[in-house]
């Protein structure tokens, strides 16, 4: 009778432990299926492109651009909201308007 409960046990707990490794296993997939995707947008993007076209292109993806600025100056802001702000990418115009540098960016976040 004891070891019948040892093993029911053990049966149990191996199943929580199974059911916890797939949990983390797939619930984490999404996340960085979404980041490839981002990533391959941004490195994807024409450079010839100007930024009314790149907020139609980041609208239809689904992701949010802000135009923003720094010490370098002005840039749009292209965000995955459904990463929880772990992916990023940040595009730079010339003075002509199309294109200059898009840069991505994975952060991990606590």
């Amino acid at each position: 009778m004891n070891r019948q409960r040892i093993r029911t046990g053990l049966a149990i707990l191996g199943l929580l432990a199974a059911a916890l490794l797939l949990y983390f296993a797939f619930g984490s997939a999404p996340l960085v299926v979404g980041g490839k995707h981002m990533e391959g947008f941004c490195e994807g993007l024409r450079k010839d492109m100007s930024q009314a076209e790149l907020k139609a292109a980041v609208d239809a993806e689904g992701y949010r651009a802000s135009d923003q600025a720094d010490k370098k100056g002005p840039y749009l802001s292209i965000d995955d909201d459904s990463s929880g702000g772990h992916y990023h990418c940040e595009a730079r115009f010339k003075p002509d308007g199309s294109l200059s540098v898009v840069s991505f960016t994975a952060e991990a976040k606590h």
